[in-house]
Order: structure tokens, then sequence, then C-alpha cells
């Protein structure tokens, strides 16, 4: 094989999306590696970890003197091409020989391109999905991370109700997914690796599903994703009727993120509280060590309600507040705490402060009525499990 790469820059912008899927470790040579094949009038890049992949078409930034195909690693090539301009030549040993390539003039060791993956083919009819990387990112942050429970460490694509839903147990967060579709009724939960490459893909794509893999394709580029078995938890059961929030308080988006990540720090505590007092919202931690810490921010309008306190995990609500590019942020509870709150597209669920003394008098607020059946975290964990 002999091809020219006629502008590296471009081609460097537009395949290093292979290094979010190719692993950094692997008891497998081959999954280090990237497949470039060349035919007589395409060129593509391959990627896969086995569970994810990438195809990436090149023939447009590529002159193809000679067709033939290579396994090169993906971490050697990419640091040698970072950062260079103009044209580079790319040639490969002859047939039978070791499998090298002469990058430049660098001879860099490759792997047998026969031991590379299958692409596996999926004959699903393709339905345009619009604004895909914005709708992940909205829903992405409250997947769970190396949970045992396997299927909510993935994205759920519920196709029917055309939602984006994900929950770590914690939270749930959900987002209108906006696919033109009739036909398509499937749940379909991808794995989080997939999820962060679609996040840096461009908005617009077309989806394609068969029983065992979701391929999302865009102009030069398509990922292709093991869908994740089990059943996705019933997330609808978990959201706030709409009627049934009638307490809202409205704050800014980026003072209320300050005031929880200062008020963490200066008391070294994780779970924290919010409550209202009069026209203040008021984020409050204590720590037997360290003392107690009252932040406040003035509201920029509360709507009638009583605005119970509620306990929280700072680390969850300051990821779903940064979710959101709002100046401001609308906080909304059902009155006389018979539920969780919703923060603009995401229920969070109430935290447990083993550390807090009961009924204590330093306590200005009283505590929460005991919540109702799915109005917990223990609830949505139940769910889960279930």
């Amino acid at each position: 094989m002999k091809i020219t790469i006629e502008d590296i820059n471009q081609f460097e912008k537009r395949t290093k999306i292979i290094n979010k899927v190719i692993e950094k470790k692997s008891n497998m040579p081959v999954l280090l590696t990237f497949l470039l094949s060349a035919t007589e009038d395409n060129c593509m890049i391959r990627a896969t970890d086995l569970e994810t992949g990438c195809r990436i078409n090149v023939s447009d930034l590529v002159t193809i003197s000679d067709p033939g195909n290579i396994c090169l690693p993906a971490k050697s090539f990419y640091a040698l091409i970072k950062g260079k301009h103009g044209s580079l030549d790319i040639e490969t040993s002859a047939p039978g020989s070791s499998h090298s390539a002469l990058i430049g003039s660098m001879k860099m060791n490759g792997i047998n391109p026969e031991e590379f993956p299958v692409w596996p083919n999926v004959e699903g009819i393709p339905s345009p999905v619009l604004n895909l990387a914005t709708t992940l990112k909205k829903v992405s942050f409250a997947m769970g991370v190396s949970d045992t429970r396997y299927i909510i460490n993935g994205l759920n694509l519920d196709c029917n109700e055309k939602k984006a839903v994900a929950t770590d147990g914690h939270r749930l967060a959900v987002y209108d997914l906006n696919i033109d579709t009739t036909d398509l009724k499937d749940n379909i939960v991808i794995p989080s690796k997939a999820v962060k490459v679609l996040e840096l893909l461009p908005e617009n794509a077309k989806l394609s599903i068969d029983t065992r893999f979701a391929l999302f394709s865009f102009e030069n580029i398509e990922v292709i994703t093991r869908r994740l078995e089990g059943t996705f938890p019933k997330w609808q059961v978990v959201l706030p009727a709409t009627a049934d929030l009638t307490t809202t308080v409205n704050v800014f988006r980026a003072e209320l993120i300050s005031k929880i990540e200062n008020t963490m720090k200066a008391i070294d505590k994780k779970v924290l509280s919010l409550y209202v007092r009069g026209d203040k919202l008021v984020i409050f931690g204590i720590n037997p060590d360290r003392g107690e810490l009252r932040e406040t921010i003035q509201l920029l309008n509360f709507s009638q309600g009583d605005f119970q306190r509620f306990d929280f995990t700072g680390k969850y609500l300051i990821e779903t507040l940064k979710s959101s590019t709002d100046e401001t942020v609308s906080i909304k509870q059902p009155d006389k705490c018979t539920g969780p709150l919703m923060i603009d597209n995401t229920v969070m669920m109430p935290a447990k402060d083993d550390a807090r003394p009961k009924d204590s008098l330093q306590y200005d607020v009283a505590p929460c009525d005991r919540l109702p059946e799915m109005a917990s975290s223990d609830n949505l964990q139940a769910e889960i499990a279930a």
C-alpha cells in the first residue's frame, strides 16, 4: 500500500476521535491499533474496543497510489503527526514480509490487518436524529460509573417516548430526543464510552439499529456500539407530576455553583442542605470537626408554596447545574415536600446525612416530612434493582 496524506493537519483533526475509542491498555495488541485501508477510490480508518467502534472516511484527504491495508499503533502514529503541516507519505512493506510501514522518515511496526475485528453489519432503516450531541450532554452526567447494575452505566434512548434518559440512582436526567421516526419504538441503551464519543461529533446523525448494535452515521464518520443488555429502570414513575411542582425558586446558576463549592471546601462535607429564608436561598452545611456554614443567595423570584429543607450531595447537584448553559436555574419542589427536587430537566433525590443529629436546636429549619413512594434515593435504587 502507498498513499499520501495531502493535509496532515486536517487529517489529524478528522481522525483524532479514534483515540477516544481505542483502549489505553489491552491484552489484545490489535485493539491498540487502528486499521488503515485503501482501495482504488476509497480510504478508511477504523478503530474499536469490541464494544464501541468508529469508522472514518478520509478519501478526500489522501491520494492513493497503491491499494492495501495495515494496522498501525495509534499512540505512536498520532505522536508522530501531531502539530505537523503539509503532506506525508505512508508506504507499507511488501506482502508476506513483516507488517511495517514507512511513514515519512520513520519505520513503524504494525500488525497483520487480518487480525483486526470485523465491522458488524447493521441493516436497520436509518432514522434522522437532530441535536444529538446537545441532547446527550444534557443527560450524560447522570450515568452510573462502574455500577454493579451494569444497565445504568449507559444512556437510554427511549425512542417510544422520544426521550434521552440517564440515572445513577441518585439523580435522574431526562431530555427530549429529536428523532424523526414512526417505526422505531425500541429502548436503546448505549455504553458510556459511545456517549462520550458521540458528544464530540456533529449534532445531526442517522440512527440504525438491530438486535445487538446501534449505528450512528454522520457525513464522514460512523460510530457503532453494542447495545447494553437488560431492562432500563421505569424512569417515568420517578418524575413528579407537573401539577405537583407548586413551589419554585429561581437563582443565578453560576452563583449557586460557586456557593455550593465554597461550602463543601470550607467545612469538608459532601452532603449539604438547601432551604429558603425570606427572599434568600440558603446553602447550609455542618461538620462536627469544622463547624457550620450558611451561604445565602438572593432569590430572583419565589412562587407561592412552602419550600422545605432538602439534603443533597454537593457533587451531584454541581454536575447537574453545569450541564446547563442558562444564566438562571429553576428549582422546583412539590408542595409540603411530597417529592424530590426538579432542577431543569433533572430529578434530584434527597441524600442521607447520618452525621447530622436529629431534632438539634442548631437547625433553624424543620426536617422534611417522610417522602412517599418513589420520592427518595432508596426507592429509585429499588426500581433500578427491579
